[in-house]
């Protein structure tokens, strides 16, 4: 009788049990429920049930991903979607799990990682959605590790293979980036913001775009098209950030009293403009001779600017003015400013026999509000 009762009750136990287990469905359905209100500590805890219950679903890649998605310590994010990419070689989600290494790294400001991940990333996923992303974040650690060449040949790669419309408008806009640190405010800076300006009016990069163009009138003291450009920027996007900046640069560009001009470049604009500018990058603050030839003794190239810097810092209680240069992904260093070649040799051999620093004469000539540097 006794034995006949506990039976009876183990197997109600044992259906109770069953009938109050989570089933797979339910278990997916709840997890999905907690990663999209960002419910981390309660995702954690259902994906370990899961984990236990479930060690063999098709399912455990997924979860794995939403876990990882909510997880905010960098490097514990960056290990799980590791963990995706190299146990989970069927998982149809892996390129997105490289995505998201890449926009940790790039948020975490770790460039020669990002670099690295964003290269292994494009080639283990050649086909994928994401791969003008990972060639967009390629180019972003090279911008901030200064190789600029490598930087424009994955934004261009880029544009080649993107054909979303907002995406490609960022890809660009990065390109014209490029081109400014490399060739200032040059005949390729031009054509890229006009491309940008023209073709992507209604991208998020517009306001900057438009915002970059009245910068670059400002810089060549076309203060009308600047004005114009400036205006238009604050009537069509009141709200974006740049608004903000144009009305700013608005009171510097009215005090010349400028006479608003159509601010479209057009194919003769492109062409007239400097194929090569250097103005831009020489630094604010130094002091400069007013004739309108010069020269100078130049230092370098050095491969980055924190190696030019040091150079600089090496010399500058002896020399003066010293101006730091970045062109075509090259860092110069021009030294002194002198009248005649003469003087210019007399600097060049006490920089060769007080510092054991060869350089080379170059000369310079002013006109108007530019700067052209031959001889290097």
């Amino acid at each position: 009788m006794y034995k006949a009762a506990f039976t009876c009750a183990f197997l109600v136990t044992l259906c109770a049990s069953a009938l109050s287990a989570p089933s797979e469905r339910d278990y997916l359905a709840r997890i999905g429920a907690h990663a999209e209100k960002g419910e981390a500590d309660r995702l954690r805890a259902l994906a370990a049930e899961f984990y236990r219950a479930y060690p063999k679903s098709n399912a455990v890649a997924d979860v794995r991903l939403f876990v990882a998605d909510a997880e905010e310590a960098p490097d514990e994010a960056i290990g799980q979607y590791r963990v995706l990419l190299d146990k989970y070689r069927y998982f149809e989600k892996r390129d997105y799990a490289a995505l998201r290494i890449c926009e940790t790294l790039y948020l975490c400001a770790r460039w020669e990682e990002l670099a690295a991940e964003s290269a292994k990333a494009a080639e283990l996923f050649p086909k994928s959605e994401h791969l003008s992303r990972y060639l967009l974040y390629r180019a972003k650690a090279f911008i901030h590790l200064e190789r600029y060449d490598e930087a424009r040949a994955a934004c261009r790669r880029a544009t080649e293979i993107n054909r979303d419309y907002d995406e490609l408008a960022g890809v660009l806009l990065v390109l014209a980036y490029v081109e400014r640190k490399t060739t200032g405010y040059s005949r390729a800076y031009l054509f890229s913001l006009r491309e940008l300006v023209t073709g992507f009016p209604n991208a998020p990069t517009a306001p900057g775009a438009l915002y970059l163009l009245g910068r670059f009138y400002e810089n060549g003291a076309d203060y009308g098209r600047a004005h114009s450009a400036y205006a238009d920027l604050m009537k069509r996007y009141p709200r974006a950030v740049e608004s903000g900046f144009a009305a700013g640069r608005m009171e510097e560009v009215k005090a010349h009293k400028p006479t608003p001009l159509p601010y479209l470049p057009g194919e003769a604009a492109v062409r007239d403009a400097d194929p090569l500018d250097i103005s831009p990058e020489i630094e604010a603050g130094q002091t400069e001779d007013d004739a309108e030839i010069a020269y100078a003794v130049a230092l370098g190239p050095f491969h980055s600017r924190a190696e030019a810097e040091r150079v600089r810092g090496i010399i500058s209680g002896e020399f003066s003015p010293i101006q730091a240069v970045a062109v075509a992904g090259r860092h110069l260093i021009y030294v002194g400013r002198v009248r005649d070649t003469d003087a210019a040799v007399s600097l060049k051999i006490r920089l060769a026999e007080e510092f054991a620093m060869n350089g080379n004469i170059v000369r310079i000539r002013k006109d108007d509000n530019r700067r052209y540097i031959y001889g290097d």
